[in-house]
């Protein structure tokens, strides 16, 4: 199945896009011959929009569409892990929690991703302090996981460039953690080509592990959202895994451009991919 993550929606109407607009974007999504799709909570304050109700029309167009949700982003819980004064606050449990009672209606949605952002600092940190943060990242990360594992849910993590966890090794280290052993996360290949992690050392490192994707491109410097096969990351590499069955779920690319640029991009990635993965001439 291919889908897309909300970035589709981001690049048609802006970070504050509603349930209303996602919902209207959905046909577009279902001609261009799109199977899935990804909700998403992109900025804090949307949060009371869903829990409003408003989400009950998506869900309706998505299931009269017959489209399949594939994950859910709760992209606005990165803020709790994007700083020492954020990590030190409570701000993002309850959040979570909340984020559940909403998602009890949607049963479809089995997995619930949670970016790690860059980790902001002024000054460097010491290790004794960095060792105080990490623990406050896994003591809150464990809280949200169990909030998720109650509702149903399993917790996935987006990892992006300079987060306090490290990059793709940082899965491992944290399934080893208690109240973390069912994490999973999210092959965003943008976000570790970026990083300057070869692909294959990544899904060696991750593969058996990945709950949903983010496919998208770019120059191997710049953290972009290229449509797939517009910069330099590894697709044949990429293929290769594809092709084990390691991961049974849904190819969903992630494209950010401007909206009039979006429908012909996000046809020209799903082409792409299709002739990758399904030798389409």
């Amino acid at each position: 199945m291919y889908g897309v993550s909300p970035a589709w929606f981001l690049s048609l109407y802006g970070d504050d896009f509603t349930c209303a607009q996602a919902a209207e974007s959905l046909t577009s999504l279902s001609d261009l011959g799109y199977q899935g799709w990804q909700p998403e909570i992109f900025l804090p304050e949307a949060l009371q929009e869903w829990e409003s109700g408003a989400a009950r029309e998506l869900m309706k167009r998505s299931s009269d569409l017959g489209l399949t949700t594939t994950q859910f982003v709760a992209h606005f819980l990165l803020h709790a892990f994007e700083s020492a004064e954020a990590l030190k606050s409570d701000w993002g449990i309850e959040e979570a929690e909340r984020l559940m009672a909403v998602l009890s209606e949607w049963s479809e949605i089995k997995v619930v991703t949670v970016p790690i952002p860059a980790f902001a600092y002024d000054r460097i940190i010491s290790p004794s302090e960095y060792r105080a943060l990490y623990r406050r990242l896994v003591e809150k990360l464990t809280i949200m996981a169990a909030s998720m594992e109650a509702g149903g849910r399993r917790c996935g993590l987006e990892i992006l460039p300079g987060a306090l966890t490290g990059g793709s090794e940082a899965v491992l280290r944290l399934k080893g953690e208690p109240g973390l052993e069912n994490l999973g996360v999210n092959l965003d290949t943008g976000h570790f080509h970026a990083a300057s992690e070869p692909l294959a050392l990544t899904l060696g490192r991750i593969g058996d592990n990945v709950t949903g994707t983010h496919l998208c491109d770019n120059d191997g410097i710049t953290n972009k959202s290229m449509e797939p096969g517009a910069g330099s990351v590894e697709w044949e590499t990429f293929r290769g895994w594809a092709k084990s069955g390691e991961y049974v779920g849904s190819w969903d690319i992630e494209i950010r451009c401007p909206a009039a640029e979006a429908e012909e991009r996000y046809r020209k990635g799903l082409t792409f991919l299709r002739r990758l993965l399904d030798n389409e001439s």
